[in-house]
């Protein structure tokens, strides 16, 4: 990807913010292709491989998960690892070669040329602030999931070395829930079946923060323009000659431009933001149980790991929530933006064009999941008050 530098519009800290955030795209691409997730990526091969361990996978999880029917502990500790590994693996379907993604990642590369050589320095710092939020999201992300899967996947080795150190006897117990067609009995059969499951390591944690990342800086690139498309509105006040010219006409493509981008992103992410709404919300329930069981058990090791992995969870559904506020919002400001520009005052014809991007703006631009649910932060909170709900059940259960 071409990295843009602004030196000689912004002052020297917003220039090098700029060169940073504009590398994110780069960043998901580079986390994406190796498992021929990237939307343009051409590499069929990739893909094949990453498909088939993920449904191998998810198909030795699902059938450990029909083995323990009757004992509900085991039930819930499968489904806390078989659900992250299913959104996983509707991710790796729809990611690869996505018609709808792969334009948006062109028309998210064509603003950014066209923002570095026709935005004001108030515009640059408006796109920027956006953009930031992408690169803070990625900084808690990444050290999060990483460490998140790397303590899951090391857990029972810490039950292995405590046992040997009390000379004490302990099953071989793999990273994952997966039924096998042997039995492990063996050190090297063990070993084996380890070190195959490691392959899910660089799958969970890549993927999850590559597709999430991508997401999150598209829908940001979306907020930050329409954030500059605001501003130009009230700009026009003061600029008489440009207000009954070409302003307003480029105003309309562009905010037609981003309408168009908006609801895309929606159509492309909907099945797989519903997928991850039940999901996000299932592990939520489970791990917060699984925290409470495992203090009062005084189980440090699993204990530090599903508090690890509710934060987890709980940041991707925030992420989700918060990029959804921030699109009803400035969806909202270029409303009021338009109502309290003179667009009285200007020819009939002008009007026209700025009162159909009024009647537009009527309806806010959202991020749905399955069309069924709007994510925004007033919805997140009635999203963990049901949780909780359910965790006061599932502790009556057990």
């Amino acid at each position: 990807m071409n990295l843009f530098v602004v030196e000689s519009v912004l002052p020297s800290p917003q220039a090098d913010e700029i060169v940073k955030i504009s590398d994110l795209l780069g960043w998901t691409e580079r986390m994406l292709t190796p498992f021929g997730m990237w939307p343009k990526d051409k590499h069929d091969l990739r893909f094949a491989v990453s498909f088939v361990y993920m449904a191998v996978h998810v198909g030795m999880e699902c059938a450990d998960f029909t083995r323990h029917m009757g004992d509900l502990q085991n039930l819930l500790d499968n489904l806390s690892e078989t659900t992250i590994y299913m959104i996983l693996f509707a991710k790796v379907i729809v990611f690869h070669k996505n018609r709808i993604l792969a334009q948006m990642i062109d028309a998210m590369n064509e603003d950014r040329t066209d923002f570095k050589n026709n935005r004001s320095i108030d515009e640059q710092r408006l796109y920027a602030a956006y953009n930031a939020m992408a690169k803070t999201f990625f900084k808690i992300l990444v050290p999060l999931v990483f460490s998140t899967a790397i303590l899951y996947y090391l857990r029972p080795l810490a039950g292995l070395i405590f046992s040997k150190v009390h000379n004490g006897k302990t099953p071989y117990v793999l990273p994952y829930r997966t039924r096998y067609s042997f039995e492990i009995t063996e050190v090297h059969t063990y070993v084996l079946a380890y070190l195959y499951q490691g392959g899910t390591l660089p799958l969970v944690t890549v993927g999850l923060i590559g597709s999430d990342g991508l997401f999150i800086t598209l829908m940001l690139h979306i907020c930050g323009e329409l954030s500059i498309l605001s501003s130009k509105i009230a700009a026009l006040k003061e600029d008489k000659a440009n207000f009954q010219h070409s302003g307003i006409r480029s105003i309309v493509k562009r905010h037609t431009r981003l309408m168009w981008m908006a609801e895309k992103m929606d159509k492309a992410f909907t099945i797989v933001l519903l997928g991850q709404l039940f999901g996000s919300s299932l592990l939520i329930c489970l791990n917060g149980f699984n925290v409470i069981v495992n203090s009062e058990r005084v189980q440090r090791t699993s204990l530090i790991t599903f508090a690890f992995y509710e934060a987890s969870m709980l940041t991707f559904l925030y992420a989700y929530c918060f990029i959804g506020e921030c699109l009803i919002q400035e969806s909202k400001r270029f409303r009021e933006a338009c109502y309290e520009c003179a667009w009285y005052d200007i020819p009939p014809h002008q009007a026209r064009d700025l009162i159909l991007c009024m009647a537009r703006a009527q309806q806010p631009l959202y991020l749905t999941a399955g069309k069924i649910y709007i994510f925004s932060l007033e919805n997140f909170t009635q999203i963990i008050k049901t949780t909780i709900a359910y965790l006061s059940v599932l502790r009556t259960l057990t």
